[in-house]
């Protein structure tokens, strides 16, 4: 599979991975395929609600633990991606919990672009068109 996917071969490598699934792997094989799935699904091959549904059954069937969060947050961040695509093609504004994480960790640089030197407070009354 692994190889499968160094070649650019993703959508064989999915089918490799559904097979293996499908023929009845192992409980504790069938976690980590499904998680990978997700991956494949969501990154390689741009398939957001395949995604979805093997980031499902891998938390599911994934024991407590550092693998089971990291597909959780997966999970989360690609609902919330969906969602938020959603928004966008009907014209409605995007809820901020909606935001990507990264977008929500760069926050708002005050001190940059209002007036004010890198670092050090806003020049008062300079907000350039937004409220505080």
């Amino acid at each position: 599979m692994a190889t499968l996917q160094r070649r650019g071969r993703h959508q064989d490598a999915a089918n490799v991975m559904e097979w293996a699934i499908k023929r009845g792997a192992p409980l504790e094989a069938a976690g980590p395929l499904h998680a990978r799935l997700g991956q494949v699904y969501d990154n390689a091959l741009k398939r957001p609600r395949r995604a979805l549904e093997h980031y499902q059954k891998a938390t599911r069937l994934l024991p407590e633990g550092a693998e089971r969060m990291l597909v959780v947050n997966r999970l989360n961040e690609l609902e919330k991606r969906l969602e938020r695509d959603r928004l966008i093609r009907e014209g409605k504004p995007v809820p901020r919990h909606l935001l990507p994480e990264e977008a929500l960790e760069q926050g708002h640089d005050h001190g940059h672009n209002h007036g004010g030197p890198p670092g050090m407070p806003e020049v008062p009354g300079e907000h350039e068109g937004h409220d505080h």
